[in-house]
This record gives C-alpha cells, sequence and structure tokens, in this order.
C-alpha cells in the first residue's frame, strides 16, 4: 500500500474511532435524568429577616440585605467615611444547605463542607462549631465562624472596628446559631 493511501484510512479510521468513542462515552454518562437527581432545599425568602435587628453589631443604622435562595447571602456594611467616630463594621452570613449525593445524606455533605475548615473547634456549643480569629490592627478583628445543623452549612464573617475579640467573637457566635435555627 502506498504511504499516502495508508496515511488516509488510518486518518479515516482514527476519525471513526474518535466518533464511536464519543458515542459511547455520551450514552454512558447519561446514567441518570437531571430531575431525578436530588435537590437542595430552598431556604426561606425572608431569612435575612428572620435573622433580626442586628444593628447593635453596628456603630449606625444598619439592616440585613438578603440574596439568594438555595444558598443565601446575608450583608450588612457601615463604613467608617459615614461615621462621626473612627469606627466601622461588616457583617456577611452565608447559610447554604446540601443535597444528598450517591452513599451520603444531605447532613454527610454538610458535614463534609464542616470539616473542610481547618479552624479551631469552639466547645460546649449546641451546634458544631469553628472559629478563626485575625486581628487586624489595634481593637480591630475580622471573625470567621462555620457552623453546621443537619444539611445546613453556615458561614459568618464579622469585621469590626474598634472592638475587643471577645465581642466580636461573642456576636459572630450569636449570628451563626440564629441562621442555623432559622434555616431548619
Amino acid at each position: 500500500m502506498q504511504p499516502r493511501k495508508l496515511l488516509r484510512a488510518t486518518g479515516i479510521a482514527a476519525g471513526i474511532a474518535a466518533l464511536a468513542g464519543f458515542g459511547i462515552g455520551l450514552a454512558a454518562g447519561r446514567t441518570q435524568k437531571p430531575e431525578d437527581l436530588p435537590v437542595a432545599r430552598k431556604l426561606p425568602a425572608d431569612l435575612c429577616a428572620r435573622l433580626g435587628d442586628v444593628s447593635a453589631l453596628f456603630p449606625g443604622p444598619a439592616e440585613l440585605q438578603q440574596t439568594g435562595r438555595a444558598e443565601v447571602r446575608c450583608t450588612a456594611e457601615v463604613a467608617e467615611a459615614g461615621q462621626p467616630t473612627h469606627s466601622e463594621a461588616r457583617l456577611t452570613v452565608v447559610i447554604r444547605t446540601h443535597a444528598s449525593r450517591t452513599g451520603s445524606t444531605a447532613a454527610d455533605v454538610a458535614r463534609t463542607e464542616f470539616d473542610d475548615k481547618t479552624w479551631p473547634v469552639v466547645e460546649n456549643r449546641p451546634y458544631p462549631t469553628k472559629v478563626d480569629a485575625d486581628e487586624q490592627g489595634e481593637d480591630v478583628w475580622e471573625i470567621k465562624l462555620v457552623t453546621t445543623r443537619g444539611d445546613v452549612v453556615v458561614e459568618v464573617t464579622y469585621y469590626a472596628s474598634p472592638i475587643t475579640q471577645e465581642a466580636a467573637q461573642t456576636a459572630a457566635l450569636a449570628v451563626g446559631e440564629k441562621a442555623v435555627w432559622e434555616a431548619r
């Protein structure tokens, strides 16, 4: 066989094999219909409002704003520029629900996300909780926490100035527990 014919025959055979492999892969990949897959439960449309009045955590008036339904994000901020004193605060609360996966319940999936955080565990809490405290200056703290209950994971980030670490951590823990409770 001439080299040109051999090259053409090899190219055609490779093309046919690629198409067959693509078709088999496509057929094998569709084992479940999307509508049969488990879905994470939706959270209440007024979840951030249910967290209550958070104005005590801020140096001025603040109200949580909500975005999302399967993953709800509640945010509020009071900037230093708008204050007569050198004070500011930001609060972000992210609440996620999880669907079950093959071989795992929704609670197992949520617990895996919780366990991925390497922060220190806070003892004697009603729900498993981890906290990371980051001092960002004199009396300036950013507290991050994660907590879980059932299929829910709550992450709270609270930044405030001026504040003590204990006060900032207590505030973040209270908001986290309230979020877990309201998301049930």
